[in-house]
């Protein structure tokens, strides 16, 4: 392994694996907070009230795509959007900043690639 990797992989391991957040399946109206959990091969969104709770998990190789723009909010906080390759999409925002929301985005962005 070159140095410069080895530099990349401690960079990687630095970044945050599990995301406070809220989400909502698109075209639902309810609204869920909970975590977005990143693992080697996906991202669960986990969230809802105790008695009921929801999860979707994201396999990398179903993302379809990772964006986002300024008109695309949950309340009063920016959004991305996940759409998967069977046409489910989904909207996550970050309600603690807007770093948390891009560092985020950089992550699951990169797994498309």
């Amino acid at each position: 392994m070159f140095p410069e990797e080895r530099a990349l992989d401690a960079c990687q391991r630095a970044r945050m694996s599990s995301y406070a957040i809220v989400w909502r399946e698109q075209g639902d109206t309810a609204v869920h907070a909970g975590r977005a959990e990143l693992d080697d091969h996906g991202v669960a969104l986990r969230g809802g009230p105790r008695e009921a709770p929801c999860r979707y998990y994201i396999r990398d190789a179903d993302l379809a795509e990772v964006s986002s723009d300024s008109t695309t909010t949950i309340g009063p906080c920016k959004a991305l959007r996940l759409v998967t390759r069977d046409g489910l999409s989904f909207l996550i925002a970050a309600p603690f900043g807007i770093g948390v929301s891009f560092e985020l985005f950089e992550q699951l962005a990169t797994r498309l690639l």
